[in-house]
């Protein structure tokens, strides 16, 4: 069975908002070229890939070498870097090794992602079964459906780090890949075809970056902006195709353009894969795979174009404005940043102003919408580490990678309007961005340790005490001072307009309760915590399936009136007694009714300040 769609978040009324984490894991950087030094070695792996004639769910990869030596006796895969949580060795369901006569060869699982090969130098053939990833239990961490494998009656969708393995030394070798599928599908990836269908790659690296999408698809292409993009959708139900997705496309280029200037690529390939849930998307620099909810094409089109706009803009950050701690040449060469904040943050900002200042999206919808929304992911995922110790952090929780996203974000919004002011609307983020793209670019990456010195530098004085409390600090941002600065007033919160009752918490269903995602100060000495699992209210089980029923219970009772829960916490039930609150609006964002002209210059230009020429 499919995943089910993301389930919805109850906000305290009067707002009822789906949180969409369609960035959780979003961007994961290309490889090109492992080795350091040699040219790449003679030997070439090539692979067939098709579905198995079981038609279960699993996928066949028949891999022919020659020539290995005793130090190319590990068969991988990519467990390192930005896949080193994920288990692509939970999906081999069986592998067998053959000699040139066809005699099975011993073969050993020495790790969850390794098999060694005894007597390398014999091998001619590899031949594994793998399950798709999406309808594929995992224990432990969940592949995120853009880096996994799907199988459908009518396509199949491989990301390659997912269902190719590689021998260790043959990482920098030539691969060519044979696509095994039914005559009448199309195949199609950013790697080069030959003439016979086989695709290439110069290495592992191109090949985990450049995935597969077969099937009955629908394609289009276009020269936009200087750019031969070229689209490629499947959609299980038909009901979208490639021609529909090229507008929007055209619009995020061609506002990307306009707000930043020409983006360095020459071509650029779009797979989209039109399903049952809004999983997002992931930027592998010349291509780029987005995962969305089937049908209703235009009920979700502003939600396509954020993600869009979001995985285009990586083209910028962090493929050519980058720290030098990042490598997009070399996949297995990955060490730790202090800015990832910087790399999705001050994307996330990007991605939702070029759609402001290209008339894409409204100041309202960018403030009641994205801006807010932003506010909430963070009432709901504040961690105690700054941006910065995120960023740093290999074992950091999901809670904190989220609230890169989310505070990011809100720290790149309000860095951007408070340089603008500062500077008399001639200055913002944007320019900052332009200018040090042409002073470093791809061919010249910040220093890592000078990153902040030089971005204070290109941002002007003020920024450094911005740096110290909010990205280096984790100090409560200045949200409502900020935003005057453009006559935008903010209230954390305001009573409702009547005499109504809430819950005084934010809850999502899951399969195993209601999960409690924040809880209102007023409740904090009740003994709810946030991740306790709601599984009766007044004895009554609650579930996803009565869930609004219930909160419409809560919020039906006076305000003050006690009733009981069980929560579910570490697998202890425990029974709590909770009051309702008065019903409050959170994140309340208004137009100030007079604006000085000082404020009126500055909403001017930050709705405005597009590329000078």
């Amino acid at each position: 069975m499919k995943k089910q769609p993301n389930p919805p978040l109850l906000l305290p009324k009067p707002i009822m908002l789906i949180v969409a984490l369609v960035l959780l894991y979003g961007c994961a950087p290309p490889a090109k070229d492992f080795a350091e030094n040699e040219e790449s070695p003679p030997v070439r792996s090539f692979y067939q890939v098709g579905l198995s004639d079981t038609r279960d769910d699993l996928f066949e990869v028949i891999l022919t070498v020659d020539s290995l030596k005793a130090e190319n006796s590990i068969f991988r895969f990519a467990s390192l870097g930005s896949y080193q949580m994920m288990d692509f060795g939970h999906f081999i369901r069986r592998l067998e090794a053959f000699d040139a006569q066809n005699q099975r060869i011993p073969v050993a699982r020495i790790a969850a992602n390794q098999w060694r090969v005894r007597s390398p130098q014999k091998l001619r053939k590899l031949r594994y079964l793998i399950a798709e990833t999406w309808d594929t239990p995992v224990p432990d961490t969940p592949v995120m459906e853009m880096l996994g494998t799907s199988i459908e009656k009518d396509g199949a969708f491989l990301s390659g780090q997912a269902i190719f393995g590689f021998f260790t030394g043959l990482e920098n070798a030539p691969m060519i890949i044979q696509p095994r599928f039914p005559e009448h599908w199309a195949v199609a990836s950013a790697m080069p075809a030959e003439s016979d269908g086989s695709l290439y790659a110069r290495n592992f690296g191109d090949l985990a970056t450049s995935p597969i999408l077969a099937g009955e698809l629908s394609s289009e292409s276009d020269v936009v902006q200087g750019i031969d993009v070229r689209i490629h959708a499947y959609s299980r139900s038909g009901e979208i195709l490639a021609s529909d997705m090229l507008p929007l496309v055209r619009e995020v280029i061609t506002a990307t353009d306009a707000f930043f200037g020409e983006v360095p690529l020459e071509t650029y390939t779009m797979l989209f894969v039109f399903d049952e849930t809004n999983a997002g998307g992931v930027e592998y620099h010349d291509n780029s795979v987005f995962v969305f909810k089937d049908g209703d094409l235009a009920g979700q089109t502003p939600f396509f174009r954020d993600v869009i706009a979001h995985e285009f803009f990586h083209l910028i950050i962090p493929f050519s404005i980058t720290s030098d701690a990042i490598d997009t040449e070399r996949f297995f060469q990955v060490k730790p940043t202090g800015h990832l904040w910087f790399i999705e943050g001050v994307t996330e900002w990007a991605s939702d102003m070029i759609q402001v200042r290209g008339h894409l999206k409204s100041e309202q919808d960018f403030f009641v919408h994205d801006f807010r929304e932003k506010l909430f992911r963070e009432d709901i995922n504040r961690s105690k580490l700054s941006l910065h110790q995120m960023s740093l952090s290999r074992g950091r929780a999901r809670d904190d990678y989220l609230s890169v996203y989310s505070r990011g974000a809100l720290v790149a919004t309000l860095l951007d309007i408070y340089l603008l002011d500062v500077t008399f609307g001639k200055r913002g983020l944007r320019e900052v961005l332009t200018d040090l793209y042409k002073d470093f670019g791809p061919e010249r990456p910040l220093p890592e340790e000078r990153f902040f010195e030089i971005f204070a530098d290109y941002s002007g004085p003020e920024l450094q005490e911005f740096i110290d409390r909010y990205i280096v600090g984790n100090e409560p941002l200045p949200v409502a001072s900020v935003l005057e600065r453009i006559g935008v007033k903010y209230q954390e919160s305001k009573p409702a307009p009547d005499d109504r009752s809430e819950a005084g918490m934010i809850m999502t269903p899951m399969p195993d309760g209601i999960e409690v995602l924040w809880v209102h100060p007023d409740l904090a000495n009740s003994g709810i915590q946030r991740k306790d699992k709601l599984v009766a209210f007044q004895n009554r089980a609650w579930t996803g399936q009565n869930f609004r029923n219930i909160v419409g219970q809560i919020e039906s009772f006076p305000v003050g009136t006690d009733y009981g829960v069980t929560v579910l916490r570490n697998g202890i039930r425990k029974d709590f007694q909770l009051t309702t609150l008065p019903a409050e609006i959170r994140h309340v964002l208004t137009r100030l009714p007079a604006m000085t002209p000082r404020q009126e210059r500055t909403w001017m230009a930050w709705r405005t300040n597009m590329r000078r020429n």
